[in-house]
């Protein structure tokens, strides 16, 4: 249930908004204490199958008429597990809307206590949060004791990535290493993955038919899902993008074409490489190479990082890469040389006696 306030030319508006079997219904008023009145009684007037709904019950039919269709496997087994593992634990048993902020800052000690981070943490309230809000639009809860706790605070982790003589020294390693062995897909596959930025399931699942080498352009539009073991005709961002080609893979990939025996562009087998065995071989090739051991998506801050070092735009790579929202592709943005010497004279103390400063109609007075 909610009251939202609404101004009119007369005065103020207050609608109350309640959900019942998944249908919502509404009633304004004029004043405020008769909309709150009106909460009250709906919120008693509850049947006895709504007060009785645990969080169990409603966990339950939150994974299978929400999660199910709108969330990615790997992200449905997390949820899975986490339920598993703490949440139920901790009030599956109880009504939905007997749980109180207090017994959520106990489950917030409690994963504390048990040596998990802060991020794990707030991964584990976000899906109670989510099934409480899921429960208050079918009416079987009243409030989301979660929202009224809030989030831990967490530091966001800095970006890792290799240098540049980092990359070489990997790539000198593994083509070296894998030429004549009948298994170049692997090197090949790195070094796609350093020069595009694309995520590994989208670069198990990519054909040849995504790849344009004339225009230079690669179509992002499916990506392979190691959960159910099957390419996907979807991204993880649910759109289609592109990615260019530069010349580090250009004649590479001209290369693979024209020897190509199968649809997909990655392969040895004909069938898309394990993930888990990618992700081995990479690590396995870090070491022997004699360079930082970091995850194979750090191949993608690493595109990255040196796409803004090198003079790239951040709203272009906020294409490149995919992302939704401009907030995660800031997190690069400290990396372009010119983010900060453009800005290295707003502070200049000087001792000739000469002021500068510079107002224009963008300054701020605090």
């Amino acid at each position: 249930m909610s009251i939202i306030r609404k101004k009119l030319k007369k005065g103020m508006a207050y609608r109350v908004r309640v959900w019942r079997e998944g249908k919502r219904h509404s009633k304004t008023f004029t004043r405020m204490y008769d909309a709150q009145q009106y909460e009250r009684e709906m919120q008693l007037s509850a049947t006895p199958d709504e007060m009785r709904f645990t969080f169990h019950q409603a966990a339950q039919e939150w994974l299978m008429r929400h999660a199910e269709t709108h969330k990615a496997p790997t992200s449905l087994k997390t949820d899975r597990q986490m339920l598993r593992d703490y949440l139920l634990a901790a009030f599956g048993h109880l009504a939905l809307r007997d749980v109180s902020p207090r017994q959520i800052e106990g489950l917030i000690l409690d994963l504390m206590r048990k040596g998990l981070s802060r991020s794990t943490v707030n991964r584990n309230l976000e899906l109670a949060r989510a099934i409480f809000n899921f429960g208050i639009k079918r009416g079987w809860a009243v409030s989301n004791p979660v929202s009224i706790v809030g989030l831990l605070k967490t530091q966001v982790p800095p970006v890792v990535f290799w240098t540049q003589e980092e990359a070489l020294c990997f790539l000198t390693h593994v083509e070296a290493k894998y030429e004549g062995s009948g298994r170049l897909a692997i090197p090949r596959l790195f070094r796609f993955a350093m020069n595009t930025g694309m995520r590994m399931g989208e670069i198990l699942g990519l054909g040849w038919h995504e790849v344009d080498l004339q225009n230079r352009l690669i179509t992002v539009r499916r990506a392979y899902c190691g959960t159910q073991r099957q390419v996907k005709e979807t991204t993880k961002g649910w759109k289609i993008r592109h990615v260019p080609i530069n010349s580090a893979i250009h004649d590479m990939l001209r290369e693979m074409k024209v020897k190509r025996k199968e649809e997909l562009v990655f392969t040895i087998t004909g069938k898309p490489l394990d993930g888990a065995n990618v992700t081995h071989e990479f690590q396995q090739n870090a070491v022997e190479a004699g360079v930082r051991k970091i995850r194979f998506h750090d191949l993608r801050h690493t595109y990255a990082s040196h796409f803004m070092m090198n003079g790239g735009n951040i709203f272009h790579l906020k294409e490149i890469l995919g992302h939704s929202d401009i907030k995660t592709t800031q997190r690069y943005a400290h990396l372009s040389k010119s983010f900060l010497v453009d800005k290295a004279d707003t502070v200049c103390f000087r001792t000739d006696n000469v002021m500068q400063a510079s107002f224009g109609r963008d300054a701020v007075n605090v």
